[in-house]
């Protein structure tokens, strides 16, 4: 019996350190959220490197040019509207993956706004809600997320202002 158990526990090892250095599967039911879960969390924590970093390079550029940084601005905009204790959060509220031709039609408009080309391969329009802290300070909007060399980004330009309204204003 004890030959059975130290046969089986060597398996299981063997079983164990072959599976290493395999790749991770990669999920990818998900990846077209998670720059704007990042740009939430950046915002959450002031961390203005991670926020930005959630959108395309030329976008990134742009907004630099201004001066004022994007987390003082959405933080600004939010507490205004619910509180300098206010913590934003979203949630995907529907999802669309574009063709082609929305694609060719986002890259043409990137090259005119830009001066710059963007490789696209998937993009996807999603309806988001944005809330602030506890109460019924909202926004939805659709948000453009991109997959680029570089990875999952959103389109277009940094996002500087969050209108939040109160549920009960947007319900009339």
């Amino acid at each position: 019996m004890r030959i059975l158990r130290c046969i089986a526990a060597a398996l299981a090892a063997a079983v164990m350190l072959a599976s290493c250095g395999s790749e991770k599967p990669k999920i990818k039911s998900m990846e077209y959220e998670t720059p704007v879960a990042t740009f939430v969390n950046a915002f959450n924590k002031g961390d203005e490197d991670s926020l930005e970093k959630c959108f395309t390079a030329a976008a990134r550029e742009e907004f630099s040019q201004g001066g004022e940084k994007a987390v003082d601005k959405l933080k600004e905009c939010i507490e205004s509207a619910a509180g300098s204790t206010a913590v934003l959060s979203c949630k995907l509220d529907d999802k669309t993956q574009l063709n082609e031709e929305e694609i060719a039609s986002l890259k043409e408009d990137y090259t005119e706004k830009y001066g710059k080309r963007l490789d696209i391969k998937k993009a996807y329009s999603l309806t988001v809600t944005f809330r602030a802290g506890v109460g019924n300070k909202e926004c939805s909007g659709e948000i453009v997320t991109v997959k680029t060399d570089s990875g999952w980004c959103i389109y277009g330009d940094v996002i500087t202002k969050i209108e939040l309204k109160d549920k009960t204003d947007s319900a009339a």
